[in-house]
């Protein structure tokens, strides 16, 4: 029988990070996680209770998640990284951006929610015309259309009604002002 061992405190810190944004930004099951990025179930839950999973399959929860941008930034950071300086860097998102905009609800409360799980919580919860086309301005249109596709792929195979119920209700405002964005950025002659 193979011995574990206790994760270490950065693994831990970085297992309970993860989980909390797939529960509380992302609302998504762990099987769900799972069915998306291809990864095993297992590999999925063993992540989440251990911190320890290899590197290629960490990136692909981590893009599944919308933590990817946050992971990618370490890399290009010149200065020796602390775990530390890596926490902060994760789970820092443009505060000022958002507390500007009236966090509200769960995922607006939640200190480790990246940009991208804010975007998805604002397309789906709160879709005014006003606040997607801030959320444009500061992060660029691609950036909130591509959030917006990733939000419907998949659509059919939704499991969860009220997930579902979000999307569908969200989605004639949504296209709406994605559409009039584009149209002001890119006029029609």
């Amino acid at each position: 029988m193979k011995a574990t061992r206790k994760p270490t405190r950065p693994e831990a810190e970085i297992a309970l990070w993860f989980k909390n944004l797939r529960k509380q930004g992302m609302n998504l099951s762990q099987r769900e996680l799972s069915e998306r990025t291809g990864i095993p179930l297992g590999t999925v839950r063993h992540f989440e209770q251990t911190g320890r999973i290899g590197f290629p399959a960490f990136l692909l929860l981590a893009g599944e998640v919308g933590a990817l941008d946050s992971i990618l930034a370490l890399a290009r950071n010149e200065e020796p990284l602390t775990f530390h300086k890596i926490q902060n860097t994760i789970t820092n998102t443009d505060k000022t951006f958002w507390d500007a905009h009236g966090r509200v609800g769960l995922v607006w409360s939640n200190p480790n929610a990246s940009n991208d799980v804010l975007i998805a919580a604002a397309l789906l919860r709160r879709p005014n015309f006003h606040l997607l086309l801030d959320i444009a301005a500061h992060f660029g249109l691609d950036r909130l259309k591509d959030q917006w596709a990733r939000l419907k792929e998949g659509i059919e195979t939704r499991q969860y009604p009220e997930e579902l119920k979000q999307i569908q209700r969200a989605q004639p405002i949504v296209e709406r002002c994605l559409t009039t964005m584009e149209e002001a950025v890119c006029p029609k002659n």
